[in-house]
């Protein structure tokens, strides 16, 4: 997918073309607006105000949303996983200790409703530098059997890390 840098036009919402990164951001602000029942985040970085937004609306709707992060990046000053859980009461999970990364990069979306489920997956940060400046890949599908699988990894990764809130 080709992408073209709009930065100008990212405040505003409005894209210009097919390729414009606004566009794209906006297909997956439509992605996360689209949940019913749950979204299962998995994601390296998340700083975008805009993808913040989308999931408080989503969580006042009576979505369940739990958010597995990067425990460095949790901790830093712009993280909006910290702004979520500390000041909205979100789920999140980070890895117990700060010499690994937790660096996948993917959301599922009703996944536990085989007529709903579909997921994102991909390089992309859900940063402005990740949807404005770099070169990206995202893919987004609704196989069910590779959601069986992404899904599988967030639930061993949410117990796994069930007690990192004490390092939070």
């Amino acid at each position: 997918m080709k992408n073209v840098m709009c930065s100008s036009h990212f405040n505003t919402h409005t894209a210009c073309e097919d390729n414009c990164s606004v566009t794209h951001l906006n297909t997956l602000l439509r992605f996360l607006g689209s949940a019913k029942y749950s979204i299962s985040l998995c994601m390296y970085m998340v700083t975008l105000k805009q993808v913040t937004d989308e999931l408080i609306k989503a969580e006042d709707r009576g979505v369940k949303v739990r958010i597995i992060t990067d425990h460095v990046m949790y901790k830093m000053e712009r993280s909006k996983t910290k702004l979520l859980k500390e000041r909205y009461g979100f789920e999140v999970r980070t890895p117990p200790y700060q010499d690994s990364l937790m660096h996948h990069k993917y959301c599922l979306v009703d996944a536990e409703d085989p007529n709903l489920q579909k997921m994102f997956l991909g390089s992309l940060n859900l940063t402005v530098q990740g949807c404005l400046k770099n070169f990206e890949f995202v893919c987004i599908t609704n196989n069910s059997t590779m959601i069986k699988r992404y899904n599988e990894e967030f639930e061993s990764l949410w117990t796994t890390f069930e007690n990192s809130d004490i390092f939070l």
